[in-house]
């Protein structure tokens, strides 16, 4: 018998599933329970279970065949099998395995949008119960797996804007979200420099004068540490008296000055630089709240962790 592999996007392709493969002309799309109990290593009474008690069961449908599961089915009973692995019980897991997953395609060929991996509902689940060591499990986990960069766009933000959503729609959640920040941060501090790499050269990382919200530059500190580059985080709310000073005495190749919100964003912030006795070679204006159209001649914008780390690498390499 032949092994089940899976195609690089997670799904398994129909010439290489095992014994369940259905053949011919009329086979369809689709895998059937052996198949995915196979892939999924739980027995096929657990999928029938599931299917009974919590609806996840297959919904690839075929006039005179049973139903088949689709990718997108799969996808939700591998969020379930990851959800109660980690003590989540069944029937909440099942409730996190429904939510933000594309309706069954009627398309003979279908290609299901992207869903959310289980490290984000995972998360989710833990910084909603305020459990705070199952949240810093399921951070060192995917940082230790991913890196900074996945982990910050694919698992943090995700869940941040999920949280903040509840608040904005049902109110609450300021002891969540005050936990999920601090979780994310001290999970990201535990990201040493690794060696530094050859030639590379020293950032400066800043948040506005006026400017509290401090978990982007924390994760852009932390990525620059795991690629070997160093960085020196000033942190929140650096007034100019103090980080002109910090240019002086440091002397980097790379200033990052991060604003969250248009009323911390404003051009002086950077035309104290125009004056200052030691200018760095490149300026690089950070977070949501910048107008792009106002920014000083040679400053350039960046929208992304990912973005801000291949600039500042660049910058190194080009030094």
């Amino acid at each position: 018998m032949r092994r089940a592999t899976l195609c690089h996007d997670g799904r398994m392709p129909q010439d290489q599933v095992p014994g369940d493969q259905v053949h011919g002309p009329d086979a369809g799309p689709g895998w059937r329970a052996g198949a995915v109990a196979a892939r999924l290593g739980v027995a096929a009474s657990t999928l029938r279970s599931w299917n009974q008690r919590y609806g996840l069961g297959p919904s690839g449908h075929h006039p005179g065949r049973h139903r088949r599961y689709t990718a997108a089915d799969i996808a939700r009973l591998e969020r379930m099998r990851a959800l109660v692995t980690t003590g989540i019980p069944p029937a909440e897991a099942a409730r996190w395995a429904h939510r933000d997953l594309p309706d069954p395609s009627p398309d003979p060929d279908p290609v299901p949008r992207p869903v959310p991996p289980a490290a984000v509902t995972s998360l989710l689940v833990a910084t909603q119960r305020l459990e705070a060591a199952a949240m810093s499990t399921a951070l060192r986990r995917h940082l230790d797996e991913r890196g900074v960069i996945d982990t910050w766009e694919q698992v943090c933000r995700p869940v941040l804007g999920e949280i903040n959503r509840v608040h904005r729609e049902q109110g609450g959640c300021i002891d969540a979200e005050h936990l999920l920040s601090w979780s994310i941060s001290a999970a990201l501090h535990q990201v040493v420099e690794t060696s530094r790499v050859p030639g590379s050269r020293t950032a400066v990382l800043a948040c506005v004068t006026g400017e509290r919200h401090t978990l982007a530059l924390e994760a852009l500190r932390a990525a620059l540490a795991e690629r070997g580059t160093p960085a020196h985080m000033l942190g929140a709310d650096t007034p100019d008296a103090a980080l002109v000073p910090a240019l002086i005495r440091l002397r980097p190749d790379v200033l990052v000055l991060w604003a969250q919100s248009t009323s911390t964003a404003r051009p002086s912030r950077l035309r104290v630089l125009r004056a200052a006795e030691y200018r760095p070679g490149l300026v690089v204006a950070a977070g949501p709240g910048w107008d792009t159209e106002r920014l000083l001649p040679g400053v350039l914008a960046v929208d992304s962790l990912g973005a801000a780390v291949h600039l500042i690498q660049d910058a190194a390499v080009a030094a």
